[in-house]
């Protein structure tokens, strides 16, 4: 009876790190919010459109504290000529950091910027924007095609069930339109070609 209780430790002890700290990629479930709600749902990448203004919401519920989750790629190629706004909080007291993933070919090479103004959000609400951060290279919102939201875990220890919901707000610019006839475009892609 012993040498099994060692060994189930043992597996224990081995096995629990191979699952912490690990890149969730693709996180939540794409909603119109026209149609739905986001409140009955943990994980969600959202989109409210209209006629010049497009907002992108990304709702994350951790499991285990020390994941980073990965929004869904959003597509913000006519987006991106004006800077954008973001509001970011957590439903209690923790410390997430926003990271940005920035693809300009069709969501296969990724660039990262980490926001200094959003660094450790907790359940106090932050306000920024993208595409005139102090100290970043504003180039990588402006040219980007589509945008994969980052939340990592900071120097504090999340609670289980904890979630963080970020909102950006853009301003459509047209790049991607031809005469008075916009095109269809997806919004949330399912997938990245390689994850960012």
């Amino acid at each position: 009876m012993n040498k099994i209780l060692i060994f189930v430790l043992m597996l224990l002890v081995f096995a629990i790190p191979a699952f912490a700290n690990v890149d969730v990629y693709n996180v939540g479930t794409v909603i119109d919010l026209k149609r739905q709600t986001l409140s009955s749902y943990a994980n969600a990448c959202a989109v409210y459109e209209t006629a010049d203004q497009v907002t992108y919401v990304f709702k994350a519920t951790w499991v285990d504290s020390s994941d980073q989750l990965h929004s869904k790629p959003f597509y913000i190629g006519d987006l991106n000529a004006n800077d954008a706004y973001v509001t970011v909080i957590t439903n209690a007291a923790s410390d997430v950091n926003p990271i940005y993933h920035f693809s300009y070919d069709n969501c296969n090479t990724w660039v990262t910027t980490t926001p200094a103004g959003l660094d450790a959000t907790s359940n106090t609400a932050k306000l920024d924007t993208i595409g005139i951060e102090v100290g970043v290279d504003d180039a990588k919102f402006h040219v980007g095609v589509w945008l994969v939201i980052e939340f990592a875990d900071g120097s504090t220890a999340l609670n289980d069930a904890e979630y963080c919901t970020m909102v950006i707000s853009f301003k459509k610019d047209g790049t991607y339109m031809t005469g008075a006839v916009q095109p269809t475009i997806q919004r949330v892609r399912n997938t990245s070609v390689t994850n960012p």
